[in-house]
């Protein structure tokens, strides 16, 4: 496989910006810069990676492999971690039944991470390579193009306004908030 520079340094780029945008010192205005395009910079890069080879079976079970099966790893460790805190650590962890982790990997809203933050990237990248692989399998590129900017431009405008939170982390107001 060659390596591409350009992709390389885009990928440290975006490492080092979301690093940047967790920072507690950072300035209200270069936070609402980097979060404006630090995140779907990573969706675009994965996009523009992605294999248009294979039919759909085969890319939903390349896909399967490269995200699903990590996601639920990392679920699951966290969950194994989680589970002694909200038994005998109090706090937070104790204001929720047992089982409410698991019924919230099912819908996967962006706020239903509570036991591992960091995840709420895995479901929303999974949606977002389903609909490519769709839309992609499906359509001419240029046909491909004008319908994801079209489903874009509805979610943009459409869930930002009435601030709707879909599950699987289709939701994206908090980004249109800080515009």
């Amino acid at each position: 496989m060659i390596r591409i520079n350009y992709i390389d340094n885009m990928k440290a780029a975006g490492i080092i910006l979301v690093v940047l945008g967790h920072a507690a010192w950072l300035n209200e205005s270069i936070y609402i810069l980097i979060y404006s395009f630090h995140m779907p910079l990573f969706f675009f890069m994965s996009g523009y990676l992605a294999s248009r080879q294979h039919p759909i079976k085969k890319a939903l079970i390349k896909l399967n492999h490269r995200l699903i099966i990590p996601f639920g790893f990392f679920f699951f460790v966290s969950f194994c971690v989680w589970l002694p805190l909200h038994f005998f650590g109090g706090g937070q962890a104790s204001n929720m039944p047992w089982f409410d982790p698991l019924f919230r990997l099912i819908t996967a809203q962006a706020d239903s991470f509570h036991i591992n933050g960091v995840l709420w990237f895995f479901p929303c990248l999974i949606v977002i390579s389903v609909l490519q692989i769709v839309i992609f399998s499906k359509m001419k590129l240029i046909t491909a193009f004008i319908t994801s900017a079209v489903i874009l431009s509805f979610l943009l405008v459409n869930v930002g306004l009435i601030k709707t939170r879909f599950y699987w982390c289709i939701s994206i107001y908090k980004f249109v908030d800080t515009l």
